[in-house]
């Protein structure tokens, strides 16, 4: 907040913050960013898809729980702001509601990458599925 940042550089830190809770091992800064930086579960057994699912969706409720109050902080604080740097306007109710239509939009990007992420996510695990069944088809005949 100290310095002024173009909006493609929030949007390129959200998609780490997001890729980061996908996968932490991966990206080990973005997980620590976000103060997630649980391993990721062991591989191998009948249920590690399942349980990579379940972490991952988990990971994701936590992350969307905890970014509309850091949003709502971080926009109510510019908000503060600005009202100080322009003291002799009277607070309008345009002002407070270009704000509330940043937070909307913020809030919108974040939950696309993450339904982005986990897309993503869905696809890689079936492709390995569609993989590994071709590979022990291959192999029985």
């Amino acid at each position: 907040m100290e310095q002024s940042q173009p909006v493609s550089q929030f949007c390129y830190w959200v998609t780490r913050l997001v890729d980061g809770q996908v996968n932490p091992t991966a990206n080990g800064a973005a997980a620590a960013a976000t103060g997630a930086g649980a391993a990721a579960p062991a591989s191998g057994g009948a249920g590690t898809s399942q349980q990579q699912q379940t972490s991952l969706v988990s990971r994701m409720r936590r992350l969307l729980s905890t970014w509309h109050p850091v949003t709502a902080k971080l926009l109510h604080q510019l908000q503060q702001r600005q009202q100080q740097l322009l003291p002799s306007e009277r607070p309008s109710s345009s002002s407070g509601s270009s704000f509330q239509l940043l937070q909307l939009l913020l809030n919108e990007f974040l939950l696309h990458e993450v339904e982005r992420s986990v897309y993503e996510d869905s696809m890689r695990e079936l492709m390995l599925n569609m993989v590994n069944s071709q590979v022990n088809t291959v192999l029985v005949t």
